[in-house]
């Protein structure tokens, strides 16, 4: 600004000489740079004043830019750039602030704020446009699983990742990243360390500490039976679980637990899936493959007779069993074998308690109900006191077995003898003799023979002595009979027989 005062006519000048249009009072604002002087003029004179020199500086331009996103997370950063000015002077601010050291044409800027850039050249400043960073947080990253991280082979466990709104996943084991693993949990299945990296809006991640997961092995087991799966109806056949060494047990029909079958073995006694279930010591289970268990139903088993199963000793019955395709028997009296009676009938003839044991194609066998045989009548026998040789005038007494209510008849070679009724029969003349005996029931039953023999008796002996029959201690007599072809001889001495003497001789002494 110049000031010139005069009582007269003005005129300014530029460095030039040439007045500056409308510049024609005492003061004037300069605003561009020049040498200035004043023209005083009266009416008739001129005068020049001294000449000033005026600099204007330009205004430095100040424009701020970012190298780089200028959202981003804790950790990160964005360059911000000054336009080059040469030799000016800078200064950035965050919301207004100057930053401390911040003085060269570009800052790093870490933390959220408005930054702007103080531009100074040749005394000029000029202020920058803001630019906004902001520095987001990275999001959470945890990982909790639903259970034990622990499991069994064929099991899983769930991982859940901290959940919010706009995060997105990304699942890793050991440290690679699993295919289409995005969301928030996952259900792992492999043994290993998982992951999780969280991410937010698509810049800021982070990633969770590991957990681990462990899978146990299941115990290897099989069924073996002790026969075929098919059985006949009322037997069992034995399932065996193995190995048996550390395991525990459960049997299973049809999927559903069997009470009180816990051990390496069970009798399975009715059709089904049979399964069981192992537990090895980690507490890992697995189920054995179906062992399927049919029952084949068993054969019908009767016995009808023929006729009456009470007769005579001598009669007979004849026992039918049921019939049937493919159809076995086996016959037994009171429970013993009868060896060789393997027919549908059986011929019988002696009391007792008769079944039968029908077996089928499929080899069931059913046991009949017992039919009782009874044979009535006693059989006829003769015993005798004595010889059954007798001399003639001597007899033999016969008897019959005795019991209560029998009757008898006596018989000599096939005919009968008279009056011969009573349990015993004196026999004096030979012959073969049977006795019949009739029981309470009319069974008659005729004794073997018993043949009697009646010999002519021999003529009474005469004994001589060949001395004296008196005679010295030492001496001696012989005693002596007539010697007959086919007589016996038998020596007695006081009536009783010598042993050894038989014949028609004997010396005494």
């Amino acid at each position: 600004h110049l000031s010139i005062r005069r009582q007269r006519q003005m005129c300014i000048r530029d460095s030039n000489g040439v007045p500056v249009n409308g510049a024609i009072t005492t003061s004037y604002t300069a605003t561009a740079s020049g040498s200035f002087n004043i023209l005083v003029t009266t009416t008739a004179c001129a005068s020049t004043s001294n000449t000033i020199d005026v600099l204007v500086n330009p205004i430095p331009t100040a424009v701020a830019t970012a190298q780089g996103p200028t959202t981003f997370c804790t950790g990160g950063s964005v360059n911000l750039n000054a336009t080059p000015v040469s030799g000016a002077i800078y200064q950035w601010l965050n919301g207004g602030t100057q930053i401390n050291g911040a003085n060269s044409a570009s800052y790093s800027a870490t933390v959220s704020g408005s930054y702007t850039v103080n531009v100074t050249s040749g005394g000029c400043s000029a202020t920058s446009n803001a630019i906004n960073v902001t520095v987001a947080p990275p999001p959470n990253a945890t990982i909790t699983a639903n259970g034990s991280t622990t499991v069994c082979q064929g099991s899983t466990v769930t991982l859940n990742a901290n959940a919010g709104a706009g995060l997105s996943y990304q699942w890793l084991l050991n440290g690679t990243q699993i295919g289409g693993a995005n969301t928030s949990s996952y259900t792992a299945s492999t043994a290993g360390n998982y992951t999780v990296i969280v991410s937010q809006g698509g810049n800021c991640s982070s990633t969770s500490n590991a957990a681990n997961v462990n899978i146990l092995a299941l115990p290897q087991i099989s069924v073996t039976a002790s026969g075929p799966l098919a059985i006949c109806q009322g037997s069992s056949v034995s399932l065996t679980a193995s190995p048996s060494a550390g395991n525990t047990f459960q049997w299973q029909t049809s999927g559903a637990n069997i009470g009180g079958a816990t051990n390496a073995s069970y009798a399975a006694n009715g059709a089904g899936s049979y399964t069981v279930v192992a537990t090895s010591s980690n507490g890992c289970s697995a189920t054995s493959t179906p062992s399927v268990v049919t029952i084949n139903p068993l054969p019908a088993a009767s016995i009808t007779p023929n006729g009456p199963t009470t007769f005579c000793v001598g009669g007979n019955v004849l026992l039918q069993a049921n019939t049937g395709n493919g159809f076995n028997y086996q016959w037994q009296n009171g429970g013993n074998v009868i060896p060789g009676a393997v027919n549908g009938v059986l011929n019988v003839s002696a009391a007792g308690s008769y079944t039968v044991t029908v077996s089928d194609l499929n080899n069931c066998s059913a046991t009949s109900t017992a039919i009782n045989v009874n044979v009535a009548g006693i059989q006829a026998q003769i015993s005798f006191s004595g010889q059954p040789a007798i001399c003639d005038g001597e007899a033999v007494v016969l008897n019959a077995n005795n019991e209560a209510g029998l009757t008898y008849q006596w018989n000599n070679n096939g005919n009968t003898i008279a009056g011969a009724t009573s349990t015993t029969y004196t026999a004096t003349v030979g012959g073969n003799y049977t006795v019949a005996v009739t029981d309470l029931n009319n069974c008659t039953s005729t004794s073997s023979v018993q043949t009697i023999t009646v010999g002519e008796s021999p003529e009474t002996p005469a004994v001589s002595a060949n001395s004296t029959v008196k005679f010295c201690e030492g001496g001696s007599v012989e005693l002596s009979t007539p010697a007959v072809i086919g007589i016996v001889y038998q020596w007695l001495l006081n009536g009783t027989a010598i042993a050894g003497e038989n014949q028609p001789s004997i010396s005494v002494d």
